[in-house]
């Protein structure tokens, strides 16, 4: 979402700087494109074309905000109880969330996407 605001203003700016600097109505989309590229904007939005791919999968909504909560309510507990080692603790919070195949799946579809 937050990506979305500020590439949307960046938009908003190269449409503004394309119709005042358009001599005729048909220059405006030629400007626009050439703007989109002077603000890179085209380029970043080829880097982020991916990213539906990511946020279609399910688990990005539910279980692993929940598994990133979960983990850092353990990392910033102090509650005067020894906890359990880092790593031991984190698998079962990774567990209790998401198996193992999902986190896979998900991590690969993850870099393959953007």
């Amino acid at each position: 979402v937050l990506r979305g605001i500020d590439l949307a203003i960046v938009s908003g700016v190269a449409a503004a700087r394309a119709i005042i600097s358009a001599q005729k109505g048909a220059e405006v989309g030629p400007n626009y494109v050439s703007q989109l590229e002077k603000l890179n904007l085209t380029p970043t939005l080829k880097l982020f074309a991916g990213w539906p791919d990511i946020t279609s999968i399910p688990r990005m909504a539910d279980a692993y905000p929940q598994l990133a909560n979960d983990a850092l309510k353990f990392m910033f507990t102090v509650d005067g109880n020894v906890p359990d080692k880092m790593p031991k603790a984190m698998m079962g919070i990774i567990k209790r969330h998401v198996s193992i195949g999902q986190l896979i799946a998900d991590g690969w579809k993850g870099v393959t996407s953007i």
